[in-house]
């Protein structure tokens, strides 16, 4: 007589899956050449809601979220310069409940999280980064949407705490800020802006980072530097006429150099808005944050002369450049390239392409 086991319900067939899964995990980091120490594994739920307006409803989200998170030792020197930040990996998929919502949402973001405060329980941890987001909804069936396409730009901009490490485990909690969008490329494009709270559990498979490479930080460099640049806004894509609007723009600003992690820049921005639109003029301000070559941007503009129909006279802009020529006392230096998003209040202007020098 032929015997059978019995099949286990469904919540032991989770937890062994789980258990499985990072045994797994495990096994594979083994057998890697990657950095080992200070790897952690983090995963957790999150849930909030999106910011309503005039036009578009608040709408309900909630999902999960698991990070591969990797401390820095020092190995280069921005990591000694920004006092050792960790990078990390985030997926995350959420949910919004009822038919009218945007289906679902799954994102993919790299990020670089900076240790802020620390206590005798845990840390404060800062996360920001720009990756990618698509999402599933019918926008063509819904009314009130705030996405024009369904694959978007996605930032996020995270304060979190994380409590002292228990035999390779911690907790972790916080809140995040979250804005999905196209850059205007594709329209209507309100973008989708959102706060949701979070809480994780990390896992140290190989424990924590046990000793950091000191540096001598440089001091000893020029501290007044310029950008000439031109750059080329994108917005408004028809796929039906194959056409897509642009913004050309030239700007010049002069930078005072803190640091090798910082510097801040002020100028004037010239651009012309579209085929028959006048020519605009702008005060900008700008902070540039280095990584070695790589550079992030965060902006603040004034017209200065009248915005055109349905504008603000402000402005921001957010971005990344990649500089390639030879680090200059640790500092990034020359030509450089880059991709910056401006936005006018909440809502994007159009997805940036820039080229520029800077010595």
């Amino acid at each position: 007589m032929r015997r059978y086991l019995p099949m286990p319900d469904r919540k032991s067939m989770r937890l062994s899956s789980g258990i499985l899964l990072l045994f797994m995990t495990r096994c594979v980091f083994a057998q890697t050449d990657f950095p080992r120490q200070g790897l952690s594994i983090q995963s957790g739920f999150q849930g909030g809601a999106s910011f309503s307006t005039d036009k578009i409803p608040a709408y309900r989200q909630y999902g999960f979220v698991l990070e591969i998170n990797q401390q820095t030792s020092g190995e280069k020197y921005w990591q000694a310069d920004h006092r050792y930040p960790q990078m990390g990996l985030q997926i995350s998929a959420r949910g919004f409940p009822g038919t009218s919502g945007p289906g679902s949402v799954f994102v993919l973001i790299p990020y670089l999280e900076f240790n802020v405060a620390e206590s005798k329980v845990g840390q404060w941890q800062i996360k920001h980064g720009t990756g990618l987001a698509y999402v599933t909804g019918d926008f063509e069936r819904m009314q009130k949407v705030p996405l024009g396409s369904k694959l978007n730009a996605s930032s996020i901009l995270d304060i979190g705490y994380q409590f002292k490490t228990r035999a390779r485990f911690a907790g972790k909690v916080g809140i995040v800020a979250s804005h999905i969008s196209n850059g205007n490329l594709v329209r209507p494009n309100a973008g989708l802006n959102s706060w949701l709270g979070y809480g994780q559990l990390v896992y140290f498979p190989f424990g924590e980072l046990p000793t950091r490479i000191p540096y001598k930080l440089a001091t000893d460099f020029r501290r007044w530097r310029y950008r000439f640049y031109l750059a080329d806004g994108l917005y408004d894509y028809k796929k039906s006429e194959n056409q897509i609007q642009q913004n050309i723009q030239a700007g010049l600003l002069v930078f005072y150099q803190h640091s090798t992690r910082f510097r801040t820049g002020a100028g004037l921005e010239l651009g012309r808005v579209g085929k028959g639109e006048k020519t605009q003029l702008a005060g900008y301000l700008e902070e540039e944050v280095l990584f070695a070559h790589l550079v992030t941007r965060y902006g603040f503009g004034v017209y200065l002369t009248p915005p055109i129909a349905d504008e603000s006279r402000t402005y921001a802009k957010v971005g990344i450049a990649w500089y390639p020529c030879e680090l200059q006392k640790q500092i990034a230096n020359g030509f450089s390239i880059g991709a910056t998003i401006k936005a006018h209040g909440f809502r994007a202007a159009h997805v940036e392409l820039a080229a520029g020098y800077t010595f």
